[in-house]
């Protein structure tokens, strides 16, 4: 929410501004008033004019906006009244005094030096008194710095996982291509229609893979055409890991040595954590 524009307060001969809006208690009543917002600093519709006089409050001017930004004024909603006393209105004004401190881009949550608060019973003055902010100042200082450390150390221990995932990733990559490349030489080796058929299958993927990476880069201008690129050469990626790793997988089993199944545990774990890391990321851009 952006931070809103306060309402104009004039009291003990002063003209001043408050952090309250006393006028929302009486439009919760009044289902016929819907006002509109003129701008992002002003989602309440209308500017109130205030007087506090006698202890009493009034509302002595308005600036409203309807629908169409039809401008308005205090005639629409209290007809032939020049001022109202607020009666329908309990509750406290915060009046901000002195120099900002913090400026927070959300509502009246910006602080100021002092705030002079006004108590309200029934549109009557009751109480009032200051509160001094300097200690809520330094406990935001704190918070933000608190905030700020957090965000920096939760930083550091990303990179420190992307650098750990990259590592891994080459090496199951290079598992990958080890697998298929073992596959291959065993499948063209046997000479036979159904080795050869499934090379040809291997190869199909990477022949994609490269068309894309060259589409990619002659649409590097189209982001859209580049987004189209980079899931079609994933796609294919995926099947060529696939294809590799069920043929090497294979093949290695065949050899019915040590090495083999160990080779063949490898390439089945590293696939495993592939489909983890790449679930793990996917729940993560949903949240």
């Amino acid at each position: 929410m952006t931070a809103q524009a306060g309402e104009r307060l004039f009291y003990k001969g002063e003209e001043t501004w408050m952090a309250a809006e006393p006028l929302n208690q009486y439009l919760q009543n009044r289902n016929d008033i819907k006002f509109i917002s003129p701008s992002t600093a002003c989602w309440r519709g209308y500017f109130g004019q205030w007087e506090i006089k006698d202890n009493k409050l009034y509302l002595i001017g308005l600036k409203a906006y309807l629908e169409g930004y039809r401008e308005v004024d205090l005639n629409y909603i209290f007809p032939r009244q020049k001022k109202v006393i607020a009666d329908w209105f309990s509750g406290k004004i915060r009046i901000p005094q002195g120099e900002m401190l913090d400026y927070v881009h959300m509502g009246y949550a910006s602080l100021y030096e002092r705030d002079l608060i006004l108590d309200i019973r029934n549109g009557e003055l009751v109480n009032e008194y200051v509160v001094e902010n300097e200690e809520e100042f330094q406990e935001r200082l704190k918070d933000k710095e608190r905030k700020e450390t957090e965000r920096l150390e939760k930083q550091a221990k990303d990179k420190k996982k992307e650098k750990v995932t990259s590592v891994v990733a080459v090496i199951l990559i290079a598992l990958v291509l080890t697998g298929t490349i073992i596959g291959l030489k065993n499948l063209i080796s046997l000479g036979t229609t159904l080795g050869y058929l499934t090379s040809v299958i291997i190869v199909i993927p990477l022949l994609l893979i490269l068309g894309g990476t060259i589409y990619y880069i002659f649409k590097k201008e189209t982001n859209k055409e580049q987004d189209r690129a980079i899931s079609f050469i994933g796609i294919n990626f995926l099947v060529f890991v696939f294809i590799g790793i069920c043929i090497g997988v294979f093949f290695l089993i065949n050899w019915g040595t040590l090495l083999g199944y160990l080779t063949s545990s490898l390439i089945v774990g590293g696939l495993l954590i592939l489909v983890f890391l790449a679930i793990k990321n996917r729940k993560k851009q949903q949240i």
